[in-house]
C-alpha cells in the first residue's frame, strides 16, 4: 500500500535506505529511516517498527550520533521476540537483534564504555550462533572483531576473522 508519505511503499523505502547506506550516504539513509519509522507507527506494525528502529540505530551511528544510535538499538533489543528469529532474518536477510547488539556495542565504545561494548558484541555473537543464520553469524564475527580491534585484543581479532573467512569460503 502506498501513501503520500510513502511513495515507494514499505519495501521500496527499506530498499532505498539500504541502498543509500551501502553507498555511504549516511544522512540520506537517516532520512529514509525516519520515513520508515513514520510508516511503522502509522500502520502500527510491530515487525516493521523493529526494522525501522534498527535502521534508525544504524543510521544515527553512521551519522556520528552514538547516544541516539544506542537508544534505538536498545529499543530493538527490547522489542525483539522469539518469533522475530525467523520472520526478520528471512525477510531482511539478517537478524535484527544481532545487528542491534553489535551497533549498540559500537556506540558504547564511542561513548567511552569499553566493557559494555565488549559485553554487547559478545552477546551478539552468542545470539547469532544460536540462530545458526549464516549472514548474521558472519556479521557478528566481523563487527565483534571491530570491538576487539578497538580494545587491542590481537588474538581475538585473528580468531574472529579466521572464522569469518572460513565461513565465507565454505559457503561461497
Amino acid at each position: 500500500q502506498r501513501t503520500g508519505a510513502d511513495p515507494l511503499g514499505r519495501l521500496g523505502g527499506a530498499a532505498l535506505r539500504a541502498h543509500r547506506y551501502t553507498r555511504g550516504e549516511a544522512h540520506s539513509a537517516l532520512t529514509c529511516a525516519e520515513q520508515l519509522l513514520q510508516i511503522a507507527q502509522q500502520e502500527q506494525d510491530p515487525d516493521f517498527l523493529l526494522h525501522a528502529s534498527l535502521a534508525l540505530g544504524i543510521s544515527h551511528y553512521m551519522c556520528g550520533a552514538p547516544a541516539v544510535a544506542r537508544e534505538y538499538c536498545e529499543q530493538v533489543i527490547a522489542l525483539y521476540t522469539p518469533q522475530h528469529q525467523h520472520t526478520q532474518a528471512l525477510f531482511y536477510g539478517y537478524d535484527p537483534k544481532v545487528l542491534a547488539l553489535e551497533f549498540s556495542a559500537l556506540s558504547h565504545w564511542l561513548l567511552g564504555c569499553p566493557d559494555q561494548a565488549r559485553e554487547k558484541s559478545q552477546a551478539a555473537l552468542i545470539a547469532a550462533r544460536e540462530l545458526s543464520h549464516l549472514y548474521s553469524v558472519i556479521a557478528a564475527l566481523t563487527l565483534t572483531s571491530w570491538v576487539a580491534v578497538f580494545r587491542y585484543e590481537e588474538s581475538e581479532i585473528a580468531d574472529l576473522l579466521t572464522e569469518a573467512t572460513h565461513l565465507c569460503t565454505e559457503h561461497r
